[in-house]
């Protein structure tokens, strides 16, 4: 059930996009915000169980709804896809802060940093990676590695981009030390002389 009403929400959306694009950004009548694609980790959480950790194809879903199942699976790489493609692109916009408008400043400040690529990555590494990298076959058929080529490298751009910002933040604190460093006994006479002078 979760899965039909997730994949009826993901069509709904698609067409409202579709309009959205040949009618100037404007809405469908009767359509009052933009509807948005689903996040990936509840898309996770329905193909599989995190506490028995397993797919949730050990508890015969494919034999209620296996087209359900597949169109889900296949959604769920689309997304990772995107997340990691935007991700990255979003986080470079936001970290150079050359933006087209304050509503995009605004909409991109979660970016900055690497703030949202960093829960992206650890979600990728501890959940994703281990449990979608290789073929699965079951008593229904094959299904495809969702961490294909492609995907593996998305990640890995995405890691790389992270960690050069880590690298950056360091040096700079570094630096940043290392002018402030030979001032230390000289402000701390000065507020020794303050408190003297206090007393």
């Amino acid at each position: 059930a979760q899965m039909a009403q997730t994949l009826k929400m993901e069509v709904e959306r698609a067409a409202q996009e579709q309009y959205c694009r040949e009618n100037n950004g404007e809405l469908p009548k009767g359509d009052d915000e933009r509807k948005t694609r689903p996040e990936i980790e509840p898309l996770f959480n329905l193909l599989y169980d995190r506490v028995e950790e397993r797919h949730t194809t050990a508890y015969g879903i494919e034999s209620i709804g296996l087209e359900e199942y597949r169109q889900t699976l296949s959604l769920f790489k689309e997304c990772l896809v995107l997340e990691l493609t935007e991700g990255l692109e979003n986080s470079k916009v936001a970290d150079r802060m050359h933006y087209e408008s304050e509503e995009q400043a605004v909409k991109l400040a979660k970016y900055r940093g690497g703030a949202k690529l960093r829960g992206l990555n650890r979600f990728f590494k501890k959940s994703v990676g281990p449990n979608f990298s290789k073929p699965r076959t079951t008593a229904f058929g094959t299904y495809e590695a969702v961490v294909d080529p492609h995907v593996r490298s998305l990640y890995e751009a995405s890691k790389k981009y992270v960690a050069q910002i880590d690298k950056d933040n360091a040096t700079g604190k570094h630096a940043i030390m290392k002018v402030l460093l030979p001032r230390i006994p000289l402000y701390g006479f000065g507020m020794l002389l303050f408190l003297v002078e206090s007393w």
